[in-house]
């Protein structure tokens, strides 16, 4: 997986298109790895997906259809 980031401090991440080709066990280590870091630093992370089994990590799932937000939906992830 690469990443882009902008400053000494994460303040961005930004996971390159072949991190969606990882296989099944790979891919959940590194969302995991991602939302840890994130809660730690206390900051936001921003994933864009095909992927319903990657939705399972997030808090809050924006769906966009046709360019606009078609659902918001806002979990408790353990």
């Amino acid at each position: 997986m690469r990443a882009s980031c902008h400053e000494r401090r994460v303040r961005r991440a930004l996971p390159g298109p072949e991190s969606g080709a990882l296989d099944q066990r790979t891919s959940t280590e590194v969302i995991q790895l991602l939302t840890f870091v994130t809660r730690e630093s206390g900051t936001a992370l921003v994933m864009v997906t095909h992927d319903a089994d990657v939705t399972a990590h997030c808090g809050r799932i924006l769906q966009v259809r046709d360019g606009r937000i078609s659902s918001h939906s806002q979990y408790t992830v353990a």
